[in-house]
């Protein structure tokens, strides 16, 4: 197979590698998802969505389905986890449109967004996410790169995305980064129903 009939690999069924599939698929390319989990379910919660993500959720062709399953934004405040106290909040959500009009959403459950992005991937390409799929090592050429996978496949791309999240497997074959740390920070999110 030559380089130029190689797929784009995504390593990541996450909401930024299905993102990255769903506008790579939409602009014509083959892509192939490589997903570490045996299947895609529910995790996570709630997830705002900002003016520049509506935008960008438009120009996917999912604009319409996020309309039907998120809330408009309200004003978010945001409170000392062991205090209670309100310490600030998030200027700007509480309008309904940025000044371009495109709206806020600040309670759509990640899940039905994951569940929106699968969907709309599998329409346009069945076979293009790939579960069990957990990326072992990865090497790169002139032509493009090789990925092994922990079963012992190798599959070739013409690129690879790395949209495997924090402890990400692709950032470290390719970078001598750190891992992330600690620092202390904790943010929950959650959804209560009314």
């Amino acid at each position: 197979m030559s380089a130029s009939s190689d797929p784009i690999l995504i390593a990541g069924a996450g909401i930024g590698g299905l993102c990255a599939a769903l506008a790579l698929l939409r602009a014509g390319q083959d892509i192939r998802v490589l997903e570490q989990a045996p299947e895609l379910g529910e995790v996570g919660a709630g997830l705002t969505v900002q003016p520049s993500a509506t935008r960008a959720v438009d120009f996917l062709g999912l604009g319409d389905d996020l309309r039907e399953v998120a809330d408009m934004s309200g004003q978010p405040y945001i409170f000392h986890y062991r205090t209670g106290e309100q310490i600030g909040e998030i200027t700007g959500v509480g309008k309904v449109t940025d000044e371009n009009g495109v709206s806020w959403y600040h309670r759509i459950h990640r899940a039905d967004f994951h569940a929106m992005l699968v969907d709309a991937i599998r329409a346009l390409s069945p076979a293009a996410i790939r579960l069990n799929a957990r990326v072992a090592g990865v090497e790169q050429d002139e032509a493009g790169v090789s990925v092994t996978l922990e079963n012992g496949e190798v599959l070739r791309g013409r690129a690879l995305i790395g949209a495997d999240g924090s402890r990400s497997t692709v950032r470290n074959w390719l970078f001598d980064t750190p891992m992330p740390q600690f620092r202390g920070q904790v943010a929950y999110r959650s959804l209560i129903p009314m």
